[in-house]
């Protein structure tokens, strides 16, 4: 019978991360990557799991594929702290694991909430991403943020829910969008946009979510969404546009 490993990256998440863990006991293992938390994360992993492990952090997809390689597992299944498995999800990931589809990887439905409320509409509606996969078959990008999973292989969509609840506070939010958009200015070949270029695009990137796509129908939580993503798209490629100044001689 084909085996399950779940692995999971995290730093500074005791508020969050049992939660995310007692939702993927079903596994066969889990796997835990610490990047030096200082809270109560590592202690709180280690109840569910004796496979925790430590590494400095080296950005979203090499810290993910580092924690692939202590998985042992014919089946990968990558989970984020913020985020925790449905029992549908849960029971259909069982199911896909017997390979009869032949498929090498699965994307999984996921809903989101925003301070409490749910986000169906905006940049989050469809959110599908590609988190289960065969062992030896998919791989992380090098992307220190960002990061996508590039599969050899077909993939399908699994019923059930992955529930995502990104941020405990708007000051998180706002964190974590700065937090981001300084990872993408560090990386190499983005090209950035002077100010004015990058406040169209911001403006674009606004309009597209909010009206375009809905996102006002999820009343306040949609708007944030729509005014986080808006900033988080100017302040990106700002950052990105100084940093390539900075290079000039």
């Amino acid at each position: 019978m084909a085996r399950l490993s779940v692995i999971i990256i995290c730093r500074d998440e005791a508020h969050q991360i049992a939660r995310c863990l007692e939702s993927v006991r079903f596994a066969d293992e889990i796997v835990v990557l610490d990047s030096g938390s200082t809270d109560d994360t590592v202690a709180i992993a280690r109840r569910f799991t004796p496979m925790v492990f430590q590494q400095p952090w080296l950005g979203f997809g090499p810290q993910k594929n580092a924690a692939m390689q202590h998985a042992t597992g014919d089946w990968i299944l990558a989970v984020d702290c913020d985020e925790w498995v449905s029992r549908e999800l849960a029971s259909s990931i069982r199911q896909a694991m017997d390979g009869s589809h032949g498929h090498a990887g699965f994307q999984l439905r996921r809903r989101s909430t925003l301070l409490g409320r749910p986000v169906r509409l905006g940049d989050w509606m469809r959110d599908r991403p590609l988190r289960l996969f065969r062992r030896g078959a998919g791989r992380f990008s090098e992307d220190a943020v960002h990061e996508r999973l590039v599969l050899q292989g077909s993939t399908g969509l699994l019923p059930g829910t992955l529930h995502h609840h990104p941020f405990h506070s708007l000051h998180a939010m706002v964190e974590t969008m700065n937090r981001y958009s300084d990872l993408s200015a560090d990386m190499p070949g983005r090209r950035g946009s002077p100010p004015p270029v990058a406040l169209l695009r911001a403006m674009g990137a606004f309009l597209r979510g909010y009206l375009l796509k809905g996102g006002f129908l999820d009343g306040a939580a949609g708007l944030l969404v729509a005014v986080g993503t808006a900033e988080g798209t100017f302040w990106r490629h700002v950052k990105r546009w100084a940093a390539s100044r900075s290079l000039k001689p």
